[in-house]
């Protein structure tokens, strides 16, 4: 089976061992929080749960491009290697759990800043306004 000690395709690429993608789809997950200026106790439990899933896809990809950018895609009869297929898959992967992750991360964030001022400033020139015309 795929992960498990001695399987030379694991070995190989390291898409399918855990004990390979965890550590760095822990650099990706903490990354993106980085970049976001959130912390893992920022998300709910199920924004946690996506950017999980994100990071294991987007860590499993970097391990198979590597891979790829040794071997090549296709063999040398012009084929498609084996991994093809499962780099595919977690393109897709990849792709649907940032989807779906993107609105639990900008909720979690809490209001927009600019969108705060520009409010900030609508309410001061609306009241500006109310006191000048009631001639104070």
């Amino acid at each position: 089976m795929a992960g498990h000690a001695g399987n030379a395709n694991a070995l190989r690429h390291g898409a399918r061992s855990a004990r390979v993608v965890q550590p760095l789809a822990q650099r990706h997950s903490r990354r993106l929080l980085r970049q976001r200026g959130l912390g893992a106790s920022d998300l709910s439990a199920i924004g946690r749960g996506l950017l999980h899933n994100w990071a294991r896809a987007a860590a499993a990809l970097e391990l198979l491009e590597e891979h790829a950018a040794t071997v090549g895609l296709l063999d040398s009869d012009g084929n498609p290697r084996s991994f093809t297929s499962l780099y595919t898959r977690l393109l897709e992967s990849e792709r649907k759990a940032l989807r779906d992750m993107e609105p639990h991360l900008a909720r979690d964030r809490g209001p927009d800043p600019i969108h705060a001022l520009i409010e900030q400033g609508r309410a001061i020139r609306v009241a500006r306004d109310e006191r000048e015309s009631n001639g104070g």
